[in-house]
């Protein structure tokens, strides 16, 4: 179990790095999905199955409406890279308030159901081995780094000319994003 733990902290911060110099955002959700596969395997070699599996369960939430999000904004600015992008905050809102619930989930924010899923796989990594935990917490910095970095690339600065002429998604993308969306802080009732 502790090659499991090392390797899946290996894996978090390969894929946290990776995602944080990304030039695209699907590839960034990619790269992070990498990652956060890796603190699940954290959770599991630190001999928690559940603090791994409840993570599993709150990435899929979070990353699907994440990738929703990115599959809109490919359509109103016909390309994922973040040069096409920029100040899309203005002409799609409900996109970026969708996006910011999901990037916001996925860096762990306490309003949000990702944060009881990482406490216990860093609580884990704690019990563990303390040169893991901060090793977990290295990459649970990085996955708040490129979360923010993605979202300011796409949603904030100067527009692009193709994210000039963006326009929200239609209704058959936006409602289930929508949904999605609002799930993200429902999940703390649960």
């Amino acid at each position: 179990l502790p090659l499991v733990a090392w390797m899946g902290v290996i894996t978090a911060l390969i894929g946290g790095a990776a995602a944080l110099v990304e030039r695209d955002v699907k590839r960034t959700l990619a790269y992070s999905t990498i990652s956060q596969i890796g603190l699940m395997f954290v959770g599991l070699g630190s001999g928690s199955l559940l603090a791994g599996i409840f993570l599993l369960i709150a990435q899929a939430l979070y990353k699907a409406t994440l990738f929703l999000a990115a599959g809109a904004i490919d359509h109103a600015v016909e390309g994922t890279a973040f040069e096409r992008m920029g100040g899309l905050a203005r002409h799609m809102p409900l996109t970026a308030i969708a996006f910011a619930l999901g990037a916001a989930a996925l860096a762990g924010l306490p309003v949000t159901l990702a944060l009881p899923p990482k406490d216990p796989v860093l609580a884990a990594a704690w019990q563990a081995n303390g040169l893991l935990f901060v090793a977990a917490f290295v990459a649970s910095i990085l996955t708040a780094l490129y979360s923010a970095r993605a979202f300011g690339l796409v949603f904030l600065g100067v527009p692009s000319e193709p994210a000039q002429k963006a326009r929200e998604a239609n209704k058959g993308l936006l409602i289930p994003l929508l949904v999605m969306a609002g799930l993200i802080p429902l999940g703390l009732l649960a």
